[in-house]
């Protein structure tokens, strides 16, 4: 009788956890029973973490921007810059009361930011060594061409192809070319009355610079300007239709034929250069979209937003398009409620595949994974 219950006592052995019910079986099946069934314990299974988020800390940050080395990231916050050494930990390179405007990379080892310190206080700042040390520079940005205020660097670009340094204040557009120590107004003028401008891009295609943000009524703005005729125009009117005041322009991204814009209260896009433009996302709440990254791969977009709300928490929220923005899927992060609201993005290629690292108003850094959606 013994050796009709061996195998089962064998797989017992395999799983711990099934000896009790095993013996219960046994007990109360009687000796002259031939069919003996086990039924498994009914454990339901541990919570599983959240598949498409993790997050990588800074709690009780706003992190405004990203930049990166060669291997590693560096975050942009509201209380300095960190370094995220070997992915594993931040470390904090700066003084924690640098409150950082802007950053920029011109080669993998050398920064330049923009500081605002206090209310009146702005400066810029260079890193030589990937960013773990940082000297101010001497810059008489806001205080060329008779000028003398304190008009902080509001966003920069860099081109390698020339070597100049571009940045935007309050209302100008000026240039560099000896990496930030002296500028030249090349369209509008410091000392401007506006919220200022929030964006700097360069579309290599048209020589054209593309920059935006808020004028003077809180309406969004935006212009180009021409590298070679330095000719400007503005497609501020342009874009009210679907950007009404009040409204800011906060990014500006190509992706192929087509320009998008990003704004408090969605998100628009364009395809015969800014003359005319049609909304992909838009907010009756005036939610903030910073940003927009696309997968040079596939073309997929990916964006996130901000309610305006500094204090209490919101839903993570990443919306995803695989139709040029026609249409989009919500992907919500699971966890214990957070300080949701993205204020940057950022898509960075690793060794084990593309990761995408959001910003967060108040919530420090998550990574989103885009490979386990669906």
């Amino acid at each position: 009788m013994v050796e009709k219950y061996l195998p089962l006592l064998s797989v017992c052995r395999m799983n711990s956890k099934w000896i009790i019910v095993i013996l219960l079986s046994l007990a109360s099946s009687g000796c002259g029973s031939d069919d003996i069934r086990i039924t498994p314990p009914d454990v339901p299974p541990p919570a599983e973490p959240d598949s498409h988020f993790e997050y990588l800390g800074l709690e009780g940050t706003t992190v405004k921007h990203f930049a990166q080395t060669d291997t590693e990231l560096v975050a942009a916050t509201d209380q300095g810059i960190f370094v995220y050494e070997n992915n594993e930990n931040w470390q904090l390179t700066t003084p924690d009361d640098w409150n950082i405007n802007a950053i920029e990379a011109l080669y993998p080892s050398h920064f330049i930011a923009s500081v605002q310190r206090g209310e009146t206080e702005t400066f810029l700042a260079e890193s030589l060594n990937s960013g773990r040390t940082w000297q101010v520079i001497d810059s008489n940005f806001a205080r060329s061409n008779g000028a003398d205020s304190a008009e902080a660097v509001t966003a920069l670009y860099f081109s390698q192809q020339t070597g100049e340094l571009f940045a935007t204040g309050t209302q100008v557009l000026a240039r560099s070319d000896d990496f930030g120590r002296t500028w030249t107004v090349i369209e509008g003028e410091y000392g401007g009355f506006a919220s200022g401008y929030d964006t700097l891009v360069y579309n290599q295609d048209t020589n054209d610079f593309w920059y935006g943000g808020q004028g003077a009524i809180e309406n969004p703005v935006l212009k180009t300007l021409n590298n070679d005729s330095l000719a400007s125009e503005d497609l501020s009117d342009r874009i009210n239709e679907h950007l009404h005041s009040p409204s800011v322009v906060k990014s500006i991204h190509f992706v192929g034929d087509a320009v998008y814009v990003t704004a408090e209260g969605g998100i628009i896009k364009s395809t015969d250069d800014g003359t005319s433009w049609d909304s992909v996302i838009s907010s009756e709440q005036s939610r903030f979209y910073f940003d927009l990254l696309v997968d040079p791969g596939t073309g997929t977009l990916y964006t996130a937003g901000w309610d305006k709300d500094f204090d209490n928490p919101q839903p993570l929220i990443v919306e995803v398009s695989e139709d040029e923005g026609a249409t989009w899927t919500e992907v919500e992060y699971q966890g214990e409620p957070i300080q949701g609201g993205v204020w940057s993005m950022h898509r960075m290629e690793t060794v084990s595949g593309a990761q995408i690292y959001l910003g967060l108003q108040g919530g420090g850094v998550y990574r989103f994974l885009p490979e386990q959606e669906g």
